[in-house]
């Protein structure tokens, strides 16, 4: 008899340590809880579907699935009523044993079995009840995680909050993005390029620069070109930036058309690897104009694809970038491929 009382102990322990597991992970952390299986001998409890043995093949049905969404539920479950049987068992035989003899030590034992069963089965209910009582979430758990659509949110290039760039409905007025990233991280840090003014803080605002949003090609081309064109004599090239994504500073419209971002026609917006670099170091103009280095250096006319950049001065083709020196003010707008830089 002492082996029953061990089984009903041991059968509470484990209905209160699975409580106290399945508690403390019932948020799982798995792909696993999707992954069913057909169990050859499946417990009760802890299948679904159909799961009566096929007389013909011995084994299950194949719609009779479980996996860690049925299987931990349904074990926990089937632990409490194992305890609860087993101790019901132990309370009849230990009347039995209480009933059936004269013996002072007989009726002690009978007792003994009937006041363990009590309390093995007072700790496995107690413990369902406490948890039950502090959260139903405690015990009525599930392994189902739902999937959450992730937010349809636009990431501008560079990071950053896209504001009104990401719907692009940016008008006159409206807070423009911060270009911290792009200009400190990107541009700064990563080739010495600075940046000729503040960034804008509105839509339609003057005298600032932005690289908000500025394509990775433009980013990547510039810190090529300074890098290239000090190797070329072990000299300082200075590349500065006096117009990246401010788009309403550029372009031909007029009125509401030059401050409305999807009405403005310029290349100088966010995402696109559209740049002015200054035209007041010699150095670098004369990297870019020398026609005696070897390679794809060369000088591009319209019909040559040179305008497509922009019609406004003489260009220049360096690998895949177009560099057009335009006036009013004198600067080199380039236009950079999207995904390679400047081709070197």
């Amino acid at each position: 008899m002492t082996s029953f009382i061990k089984i009903i102990r041991i059968a509470a322990s484990v209905a209160v340590l699975a409580m106290a597991i399945l508690a403390l992970f019932s948020v799982p952390t798995l792909a696993f809880a999707q992954q069913s299986y057909t169990p050859l001998s499946p417990l009760p409890g802890t299948t679904a579907g159909n799961c009566a043995i096929n007389p013909t093949t011995g084994y299950p049905d194949p719609d009779c699935k479980s996996d860690l969404s049925n299987y931990l539920p349904g074990l926990f479950s089937l632990v409490i009523g194992v305890a609860g049987a087993l101790a019901v068992i132990m309370i009849v035989i230990g009347g039995i044993e209480y009933l059936s003899t004269d013996s002072m030590f007989g009726k002690e034992g009978g007792k003994e079995k009937i006041k363990n069963a009590v309390w093995g089965l007072i700790l496995a209910i107690g413990a369902y009840a406490i948890l039950n009582t502090i959260s139903p979430r405690l015990v009525n758990f599930s392994l189902i995680l739902s999937s959450i659509p992730p937010p349809a949110t636009t990431t501008p290039v560079g990071g950053g909050s896209a504001g009104c760039v990401g719907t692009n409905s940016c008008v006159a007025g409206d807070p423009w993005p911060d270009d911290s990233f792009v200009r400190l991280q990107k541009l700064l840090s990563g080739g010495n390029i600075p940046v000729n003014k503040n960034n804008c803080k509105t839509v339609g605002e003057t005298n600032c620069t932005s690289v908000y949003g500025l394509g990775y090609g433009a980013i990547d081309g510039v810190i090529q070109l300074k890098r290239n064109c000090e190797a070329q004599g072990n000299i300082t090239c200075s590349v500065v930036v006096t117009g990246g994504t401010e788009y309403w500073l550029h372009g031909s419209q007029t009125g509401a058309a030059k401050t409305t971002i999807n009405l403005n026609t310029t290349g100088h917006k966010p995402g696109n690897s559209v740049v002015d670099i200054s035209s007041s170091y010699s150095n670098l103009n004369d990297f870019i104009t020398d026609s005696s280095k070897s390679g794809s250096y060369k000088r591009v006319s319209c019909s040559q694809g040179g305008c497509t950049c922009s019609n406004k001065g003489p260009g220049w083709l360096i690998g895949n970038a177009v560099y057009v020196r335009e006036s009013s003010p004198d600067h080199w707008h380039v236009c950079f491929s999207s995904s390679t830089g400047g081709g070197f």
